[in-house]
């Protein structure tokens, strides 16, 4: 039976000190090794409270991953990014790296409690960011990191005061130059779809164009409908033509989609029944989709530690 070793702290009133070692079904083809970050999550509480629910939870009903997008440099080095933590209440932010097409990943950046990661983007010298929102309840403030190495190291780089936009897009041009989509949805007559601009390679942050959130009602019957179909028009509206922000747009929640710089192709796929994320590659159109990992999303909490993993059927 293949041995992975999975590293993890998911209550704040616990000290992670070492790595559980954990099995996954030996019907799993490609079992992914997962090493995660063994920072102590007690030193990640940035927020006031007793998080004994957190852990009680956590020991009931185990960890889970969620998985907000993909994003390949080429056909080796990919990254998955999220949160993970127990069904209700505080998870933390997560991102995995492989250099190896997805056979092996590794926690890469620096986890905050209550926050997950929603968008992340490179150049081709290396340099890119990942944004990370605070997530419980609302949206809050929005965390940027900065790598130069391709993403094997992470540096904070900013915060962005947030009065809750919702960020759905970002894009750099260049090392200097970059644009963060936002939704401003408050129920008042500021509500608005906005582009925040940087010039200082994201130190610093002004919105520069915006389009009213205006509702219109009478496209259908049903509200709920015609809220989402004029959503999604927005969307396209602010799509910047002919750039790559479709890799980039909105978290997709298990089922995403990327293109890496060399054209190598990306999917994720997850399956609730099993508890397990597939994660596909195609280099070539002759060549056809390949799975190249299997990840599973659900863990069993014991002593403070990520267990083995659940699948649906256990």
């Amino acid at each position: 039976m293949t041995r992975n070793t999975y590293c993890l702290v998911i209550a704040a009133m616990l000290i992670f000190s070492a790595c559980t070692t954990s099995s996954l079904s030996p019907e799993d083809p490609l079992a992914a090794n997962i090493d995660f970050n063994d920072v102590r999550f007690v030193d990640l509480a940035n927020i006031p409270e007793n998080l004994e629910h957190e852990e009680a939870e956590a020991k009931e009903f185990g960890l889970w991953l969620d998985i907000k997008g993909i994003y390949a440099i080429d056909q080796n080095t990919v990254f998955l990014f999220g949160a993970i933590g127990p069904p209700c209440c505080y998870g933390r932010s997560l991102l995995l790296r492989s250099t190896n097409g997805g056979l092996d990943w590794e926690e890469v950046l620096p986890p905050l409690l209550g926050n997950s990661v929603f968008h992340v983007v490179f150049l081709e010298d290396g340099l890119g960011w990942a944004l990370s929102p605070w997530v419980v309840e609302d949206i809050g403030r929005l965390t940027l990191y900065q790598t130069e190495d391709y993403g094997e190291t992470w540096n904070q780089l900013s915060e962005i005061p947030n009065d809750r936009r919702y960020p759905y897009g970002m894009e750099f041009s260049d090392k200097m130059n970059g644009n963060l989509y936002v939704t401003y949805i408050i129920g008042s007559p500021t509500d608005r779809y906005a582009t925040l601009t940087t010039s200082d390679g994201g130190l610093s942050w002004e919105e520069t164009d915006s389009i009213p959130l205006v509702w219109e009602w009478d496209r259908s019957e049903d509200k709920s409908e015609s809220r989402e179909v004029f959503a999604r028009d927005v969307y396209d509206l602010l799509e910047p033509p002919g750039s790559a922000m479709g890799r980039h747009w909105l978290p997709c929640d298990g089922y995403c989609e990327a293109t890496g710089h060399d054209g190598s192709l990306w999917r994720t796929e997850e399956n609730q029944e099993s508890d397990q994320l597939a994660v596909y590659r195609q280099l070539g159109i002759e060549d056809g989709w390949q799975t190249v990992s299997i990840l599973p999303t659900h863990f069993g909490y014991f002593n403070g530690h990520v267990d083995d993993p659940i699948h649906g059927d256990d």
